[in-house]
């Protein structure tokens, strides 16, 4: 029977205030899913729910077919077999690296501890380090170990809150794409807890993106991105913005920026205004193209330049650019659209049509509550 991680319905409050509000997700056994949003949103807390170390005010956790916490029972912390690694790792500064891998195997009677510990230290890379103490490693590899640690006992679920938030930046995303390859390996299913989209984007097979308690959509990176169901994952995600717009009786919506015409317009009535979401990778800098934008400001980014520009009218928007392409903020440069995930936002009811790929006149288009 698949071990998949179900969340009914469930909501949880703290001191009398409620933090999480009718939650349901499934996570498939094997799968790593991440919880993604903002300082105060109620991640950290929906995964203590998880581990059992807060109760649930309504709704059910279950794992597989034991159900691990509803209103009324929770099963304890140590009987759930779930692995947590905290953001500051908790790793007994006295004991030596091995003994930290050993301290989780101490009630598996008939596991062998040193085989098991040889095990997860290869596949965390740290069997140089088993004999050391903590403080003589560095940030990436006490989290290595840390993560080894949860792992060793082999949990039924791996939890991981905020565990990379003490890493420099630049070895964030690496540290997350090593952690996933191993979790992987060893066919772990996982939650995370960030607020990091890099991290989200780089370890995570689902993600649900977190607001006020409540969470707003459960899915892949590429569908975030580029077919999130609200505003405010849209403006959660990613770098873009909105463009005001007004459906034109042709179907082509007309903007600051140029007419776009997707492919398939069934869903946008003539006259509606509507707000659309325009990713700097949406705008091609074309020199030949008789659109012209001012450049405000510029960021370099090694590869590509990501340019802040804006029209007469004062519309401002974004632009992915090889860097090659040097152009000094004051400077006009030609741009054109190339959209191929038209979102569209009805500025009256706050739904949002997905278009698909402008000239695909054979996509399903789905309209979304929000």
């Amino acid at each position: 029977m698949p071990q998949n991680l179900k969340l009914d319905d469930v909501s949880v409050a703290l001191s009398g205030r409620g933090i999480i509000h009718g939650i349901s997700v499934e996570l498939a056994e094997g799968s790593i899913g991440c919880l993604l949003g903002p300082s105060g949103c109620g991640k950290t807390t929906l995964l203590r729910a998880i581990a059992g170390f807060e109760p649930v005010g309504a709704g059910t956790i279950a794992l597989g077919t034991e159900l691990l916490s509803t209103e009324r029972s929770m099963v304890p912390i140590e009987k759930r077999r779930i692995g947590m690694v905290f953001q500051d790792f908790a790793l007994f500064p006295h004991l030596t690296v091995r003994d930290n891998l050993a301290f989780g195997l101490r009630q598996q009677k008939n596991l062998d501890s040193g085989e098991r510990i040889a095990e997860v230290a290869d596949l965390l890379k740290v069997t140089q380090f088993l004999d050391e103490f903590p403080h003589r490693l560095s940030g990436g590899q006490q989290q290595r170990v840390a993560v080894a640690r949860a792992m060793a006992p082999r949990p039924r679920i791996l939890l991981l809150d905020e565990p990379f938030a003490s890493l420099d930046v630049e070895l964030r995303e690496q540290i997350a794409g090593e952690i996933r390859c191993v979790l992987k390996k060893e066919n772990v299913t996982a939650i995370l807890v960030t607020h990091n989209q890099l991290e989200a984007f780089a370890m995570a097979d689902e993600i649900g993106v977190m607001q006020q308690g409540r969470l707003l959509q459960w899915d892949s990176a590429f569908n975030l991105y580029h077919r999130p169901n609200s505003l405010g994952v849209a403006a959660f995600i990613g770098e873009g913005v909105l463009i005001e717009g007004t459906v034109s009786d042709l179907g082509s919506v007309d903007t600051a920026l140029g007419d776009i015409q997707p492919g398939n317009v069934s869903q946008l009535t003539p006259g509606s205004a509507v707000s659309l979401l325009l990713r700097p990778d949406d705008v091609i800098h074309d020199d030949e193209s008789p659109n012209k934008a001012t450049v405000l400001d510029r960021a370099f980014r090694g590869a590509q330049f990501l340019y802040t520009l804006a029209v007469p009218s004062g519309e401002k928007f974004f632009s992915l650019v090889p860097s090659h392409h040097d152009h000094v903020p004051g400077e006009k440069i030609g741009y054109r659209l190339e959209v191929d995930h038209l979102v569209a936002f009805s500025r009256t009811d706050q739904t949002s049509v997905e278009i698909g790929p402008a000239g695909n006149t054979d996509l399903v288009i789905e309209k979304r509550d929000t």
